[in-house]
């Protein structure tokens, strides 16, 4: 479920609270088929969501299984199969095109490619059982591909039934707003003697906006530092490059690798700072003042 369902949904639990905990002051409202519609559909709501959260866990299990298969299939059973036949191949030619699948071959392919190379290894069956494989290595190498591909399927099951469950939380939840409506009118009828119990509904209703960057992605600004959107103007002064100003050592890092390549590039300052200015004749004022920009720019970029 996304922040913006989840959102919807808490605003139409807070409109359904809200007619129970008044039903004395909204009797209409409350004994109302709307409202009876409204909590059956955040009973679907509920169902839909734990539906696409418990087909969700099963598909990246699923896709964990593939994964094991795929490479207990490539390393149990074909790669022996492509070595015995490697060593053999200069006293018996004729086993000597098996080779191991391309490294991003689909499932698909690969269960194609262990059928062949099970169907071909086994008219040479004797030199592969006298180098150390069992007596039915082809049919093992068959039943690990068809047992790969199950996997695949079963994933396949899951990723749909949670596209299912995600299509129906929208509807239900796009139904339940429509009742909301519908018990809006009632309400605003109902309560146009009580301003303040009104306005109180009307923020009940009203889905809470969804921020456009997460609470927990702040950023640790060194004491003296300041951050200046990029479109506003402010003076250029010089800043020393401070030690701990992004989050994580890896945003740092790019970041370090962003300001080199900057520099080496010799990017202009009227470009990092907005504002088309002739740059300073002298070569060490240029290279300072780009220094500077480029560093302020650093930032901006974090910012934005």
């Amino acid at each position: 479920m996304k922040h913006t369902e989840a959102n919807k949904l808490k605003s139409l639990r807070a409109a359904y609270a809200f007619i129970a905990d008044r039903a004395e002051q909204l009797p209409g409202v409350a004994s109302s088929g709307a409202r009876r519609r409204l909590g059956e559909l955040l009973s679907t709501i509920d169902d839909h969501a734990a539906a696409q959260a418990a087909s969700d866990l099963a598909a990246q299990i699923a896709t964990r299984k593939r994964h094991a298969l795929h490479t207990a299939l490539l390393r149990d059973h074909m790669a022996p199969i492509v070595s015995i036949a490697a060593a053999e191949s200069l006293a018996s030619p004729a086993v000597s095109p098996l080779r191991m699948p391309p490294r991003w071959t689909s499932p698909e392919q690969l269960r194609a490619h262990a059928a062949g190379m099970a169907e071909f290894a086994a008219q040479s069956a004797h030199l592969f059982i006298s180098a150390g494989l069992p007596t039915d290595f082809a049919e093992q190498l068959n039943r690990a591909a068809g047992a790969m591909h199950a996997s695949v399927n079963e994933h396949t099951r899951h990723r749909l039934a949670r596209a299912r469950a995600t299509a129906g939380l929208r509807m239900a939840i796009a139904a339940a707003r429509r009742t909301v409506s519908a018990l809006d009118a009632m309400v605003t009828s109902e309560l146009r003697a009580d301003p303040a119990l009104l306005r109180a509904w009307k923020v009940a209703i009203r889905p809470e906006r969804v921020p456009r960057h997460a609470a927990g992605s702040s950023v640790a600004v060194a004491p003296g530092v300041a951050l200046v959107p990029m479109a506003t103007s402010v003076a250029v002064q010089p800043v020393e490059l401070p030690d701990a100003v992004f989050v994580t050592p890896r945003i740092r890092a790019a970041m370090e690798r962003m300001l080199a390549w900057a520099l080496s590039s010799r990017i202009s300052s009227a470009r990092l700072s907005g504002r088309e200015r002739p740059l300073p004749p002298s070569t060490g004022e240029r290279e300072s003042t780009e220094r500077d920009l480029l560093r302020r720019g650093w930032l901006e970029i974090l910012w934005r």
